[in-house]
């Protein structure tokens, strides 16, 4: 039953990435993200063309953001078995996977709320709104760096012959790390690659996060159903 219930967990994982695909991309239309440049008038249209779409598109990303919850705890699970003898490493990732679930559906609400009533209300509101959607997306990096640097450590202190996870996926959970922090460079520039649809601020560490969770899905698949093998024999 307990492998059942983690693999329940990791299969999170692909629908919480389908939801997030078919939420901001098929229906609100979110990627690419508008440019920082664009007129009131021109956001507050994009909102008001499709509000329908967005507000569908939020209660699916609402429901992937969520769904991240029971996904990073199957890895937490793994990664309680690669370093057992250091609990806390566990613990940060629990408070860490918390804490971004709640930057996701925070996102979700704020897409929500500038699709409300974008035909009444000043364009200029709606496009602090976006605005602040955007950098709700990208500046709230820290909890989701420390949540990988958890799981990098806890990979490194691995000692077993056969590891949970291989070493270098605690290389690329590190690098992951790194991509996160150029988002910040959004508060200072409003054209080019470091703006909020650029390709250093938004592609770069968006790419990067939903690249690593396919990768550690496929490898706690692999953990989960190799641990159910060793208990078996």
């Amino acid at each position: 039953m307990t492998r059942k219930l983690l693999l329940l967990c990791v299969w999170s994982g692909p629908l919480f990435m389908v939801s997030a695909f078919l939420g901001m991309v098929v229906l609100a239309g979110f990627v690419p993200p508008p440019s920082p440049m664009a007129s009131s008038a021109e956001i507050a249209e994009m909102y008001i063309k499709n509000k329908t779409g967005i507000r569908v598109g939020m209660i699916f990303a609402m429901l992937a953001f969520g769904l991240i919850v029971p996904w990073a705890l199957a890895i937490v699970e793994q990664t309680k078995l690669a370093a057992p003898e250091h609990p806390i490493l566990a613990q940060i990732q629990v408070v860490c996977c918390g804490l971004s679930t709640f930057v996701g559906i925070m996102f979700a609400m704020v897409g929500s709320l500038a699709s409300f009533r974008p035909d009444v209300l000043n364009p200029e509101t709606t496009r602090l709104l976006n605005d602040f959607l955007w950098f709700w997306w990208l500046l709230p990096w820290p909890p989701f760096a420390l949540w990988g640097i958890a799981i990098g450590v806890s990979i490194f202190l691995d000692r077993r012959t056969q590891p949970i996870y291989p070493r270098w996926a605690a290389y690329m959970t590190l690098w992951l790390v790194l991509c996160y922090i150029p988002g910040v460079l959004c508060l200072f520039f409003k054209s080019g690659p470091m703006a909020f649809n650029g390709l250093i601020s938004w592609y770069i560490p968006t790419i990067a996060f939903f690249a690593w969770a396919v990768i550690m899905t496929k490898l706690t698949f692999s953990a989960v159903k190799r641990m159910a093998n060793l208990e078996m024999d």
